[in-house]
């Protein structure tokens, strides 16, 4: 991994470490929760989980062990986890060590190194595991406009953050050994309402409906299973 992604990526976490670590609304807390299903007993790793803002809705179930892992330890301190500061693509643990892992909104800041991750989740997993996570949508238009490589990209997102095609990783997932490929498009409502949002629910959402989902939805959750 070439040390510049590394470099920026950190130095934009631990910036804007105090506005970043908590911003989905209650609702979409509710709705990752749901897809995420009855998980009651069992090792969790927080996948670039920051402040572990996902997984924190967990906390409060006995019988449950989570371990928040991220590059940035500016991050992690906002983090009620045990933490581990590290590379995603080495990740410092056993094979068979987890039976969830959660990559929420992740996986989009490692362009091209998407399979390399999957194998080390794949890996860190035990038998009958599952990993689920959400990223932007890779097919959505106004991610391909404002997330992409081109002037009209907002400087609100990391160096490296670019939208992800479901399609690429229900294909990728399929050649690392997952099985059970899961999709659901989605538009968060974040915590802080932005005219970006209130253009999404009110003008683009109401088409975001049946064959138009993949276009209009700017997210996407997702989940797999290791066979």
């Amino acid at each position: 991994m070439k040390k510049f992604y590394y470099t920026k990526e950190k130095e934009f976490w631990e910036t804007n470490r105090d506005s970043y670590y908590s911003v989905l609304s209650r609702k979409d807390e509710v709705e990752v929760m749901e897809w995420i299903g009855n998980f009651s007993r069992g090792d969790v790793l927080d996948i670039g989980g920051g402040s572990g803002a996902a997984s924190k809705k967990l906390l409060n179930v006995s019988g449950i062990w989570i371990v928040c892992l991220d590059l940035s330890y500016a991050m992690l301190k906002h983090s009620g986890h045990t933490k581990v500061q590290a590379d995603a693509l080495l990740l410092p643990f056993k094979n068979n060590s987890f039976d969830l892992i959660i990559a929420a909104a992740f996986i989009h800041h490692l362009p091209g190194q998407e399979c390399k991750l999957l194998k080390e989740c794949y890996r860190v997993l035990r038998s009958s595991g599952r990993i689920i996570g959400y990223d932007p949508n890779g097919s959505c238009i106004q991610n391909k406009i404002f997330m992409s490589n081109n002037l009209l990209r907002l400087n609100v997102f990391s160096p490296d953050e670019r939208p992800l095609d479901p399609l690429l990783l229900r294909d990728l997932s399929g050649e690392v050994g997952f099985s059970n490929f899961k999709k659901k498009y989605i538009s968060f409502e974040y915590r802080q309402k932005t005219i970006f949002q209130i253009i999404q629910v009110l003008l683009i959402g109401p088409f975001a409906k049946w064959k138009l989902k993949k276009y209009f939805h700017r997210w996407f959750l997702w989940s797999m299973r290791k066979i």
